[in-house]
């Protein structure tokens, strides 16, 4: 990280089904990846990825970050992981996830974001991705 000028990794959620799965077992790597990375005062940006088969949503992110409780770890927010698991779905003829209505859809997509700028102190988020796919 010094050879390229950066002091922060991030590192994605885990799409393998192979991974350690349980919440613990999530939180005390990345609490045992973050110790590592203090020691020459980098951060660590976690973030989810909707097609993650543990934590692919905020919701599911930021817990494990509070509980690894360490000062140089928060979040990357990434505008298509976001909006892909919670709005879109490439899939379809419409863009969206066709499971409710388009307005409950909206709805919902809405709510989570007013929660997200609730409940994510702004300083634990250190990266925000805007992706375009």
């Amino acid at each position: 990280m010094q050879a390229v000028g950066t002091d922060m990794l991030q590192v994605g959620s885990s799409g393998s089904p192979n991974i350690k799965s349980s919440f613990d077992s999530l939180a005390s790597d990345l609490r045992e990846l973050a110790d590592m990375l203090v020691a020459y005062s980098f951060k660590l940006a976690y973030e989810n990825w909707c097609w993650a088969t543990h934590a692919p949503t905020w919701r599911e992110v930021w817990p494990i970050v509070e509980t690894v409780d360490r000062p140089n770890i928060g979040l990357c927010l990434d505008t298509f992981q976001t909006a892909a698991g919670e709005w879109g779905d490439p899939t379809t003829a419409s863009g969206q996830i066709e499971m409710s209505s388009p307005d409950l859809l909206e709805i919902q997509f809405a709510t989570s974001l007013m929660e997200l700028s609730q409940n994510i102190p702004c300083e634990k988020i250190y990266l925000l991705q805007i992706s375009d796919a």
